[in-house]
């Protein structure tokens, strides 16, 4: 058996994958088997780490190589790999990028087979996987952190399930800590999970045989009473207030551009809840002018068109008509004089050609319903513009209407 060195090389590549749950890809593009999934979330006050313990089973006769691919959504981040070498489970290291490809161009070179987790566009990330033994299960542990958001006193966790295969184990371990009040379910498939009290928190377990998921778990936790906290530990200190930003109602605007990313890695995007959000704005606007541009690569189409009494069926009917191919080229926008008011830019914010968007003064509203997208890069453009990211997979479109 070859040896095997692990790394984590933080760098990244314009391979854009659009799944929502992980998967090994093997090389005939088949998919490998999830047999068993344990996953642990622990949140202490605002801050969640979620393990995915996964075990992939190689029914067949012969061993196979594959790629490990697991897409992350806003504000999350990677901070453990670990994959099984005859039968250890084996810890990676994370080194800086050209670091990275000195020690694994020096491995390849030692006969060493390196197992690498790369991050790339859009906050995903992948990893080869080899061997996967004949008759055997392959298992791959990836724990990724992130912030939870505070909305009226209360914070949000989500956890998708959305499986592709029957397990022939599923377990799920909650634990929250640093509230008084125990976490309430929003969304919840299973009756029968429910959070007990403990010594300084709450916890909730689920345990299934010859299961599929497929729905998510939403939590709602009360942060009343984490409004003021300072945690610490060594040389290090994390500090966490809530603030409560004044709100006021922003004038209609008297005319507004929709610009329409039509790429082909928009073709999966949640277009009904979109199209909703959109719904909800021309009804409160009622009477609107509106600039309509689609792109790719190019522009590929620029109309004008007056709303009346909230009537937009012309533009609805332009949006479901849209074909989508072609790579996104934001800098193509730059070249268009658009006066209107504000923009709305529906995009995964996934630029693989050309250079940045520059745009006017006028506020830009980012909006995104993709997993995979490059949500820094859009709330980036929508702040700098006076505008504001929306993304639809954390607010629903009565939530971003607002």
């Amino acid at each position: 058996m070859k040896q095997y060195i692990f790394l984590i090389i933080l760098c990244i590549n314009l391979n854009v994958m659009a799944q929502s749950t992980p998967k090994v890809v093997l090389n005939d593009s088949t998919q490998l088997k999830l047999s068993s999934l344990i996953v642990d979330v622990n949140i202490i006050g605002n801050f969640a780490t979620i393990s995915y313990d996964m075990k992939f089973y190689n029914e067949l006769d012969r061993t196979l190589e594959g790629e490990l691919s697991f897409p992350l959504g806003e504000g999350q981040s990677v901070s453990n790999f670990a994959m099984d070498v005859n039968g250890t489970l084996r810890d990676a290291v994370i080194v800086e990028k050209e670091l990275a490809r000195v020690a694994f161009e020096n491995t390849v070179r030692q006969n060493i087979d390196p197992g690498l987790l790369e991050k790339t566009e859009g906050n995903n990330y992948k990893a080869r996987v080899y061997p996967i033994l004949p008759k055997k299960n392959k298992q791959i542990v990836i724990t990724y952190e992130q912030e939870l958001q505070t909305v009226n006193d209360f914070m949000k966790f989500e956890l998708p399930l959305h499986m592709s295969d029957k397990l022939d184990e599923f377990t799920i371990n909650f634990n929250v800590n640093g509230n008084n009040s125990a976490p309430i379910f929003l969304k919840n498939p299973y009756d029968e999970i429910s959070f007990n009290e403990i010594n300084d928190g709450f916890e909730a377990k689920i345990n299934k045989k010859n299961h599929k998921p497929i729905k998510e778990i939403v939590l709602k936790i009360p942060a009343n009473t984490l409004n003021d906290q300072v945690l610490s530990f060594n040389d290090y200190f994390y500090a966490y207030k809530t603030l409560k930003p004044n709100t006021r109602l922003k004038s209609k605007p008297k005319s507004i551009a929709v610009v329409w990313d039509a790429s082909y890695s928009l073709k999966n995007r949640n277009i009904s809840e979109e199209i909703k959000l959109l719904d909800g704005y021309f009804e409160y606007l009622q009477n609107v002018e509106v600039e309509f541009i689609s792109f790719s690569n190019s522009i590929l189409e620029h109309k004008k068109l007056t709303i009346k009494n909230g009537n937009w069926h012309q533009l609805k009917q332009l949006i479901n008509d849209i074909v989508y191919d072609g790579g996104t080229n934001l800098n193509v926008l730059s070249h268009l004089e658009i006066v209107a008011n504000e923009t709305l830019l529906f995009s995964d914010g996934l630029d693989n050609l050309g250079e940045p968007l520059s745009y006017n003064k006028k506020p830009v509203y980012t909006i995104n319903s993709m997993v995979s997208a490059n949500h820094e890069k859009l709330n980036k453009l929508a702040t700098v513009s006076g505008g504001a990211y929306i993304n639809l997979l954390r607010s629903n479109h009565k939530e971003a209407l607002k």
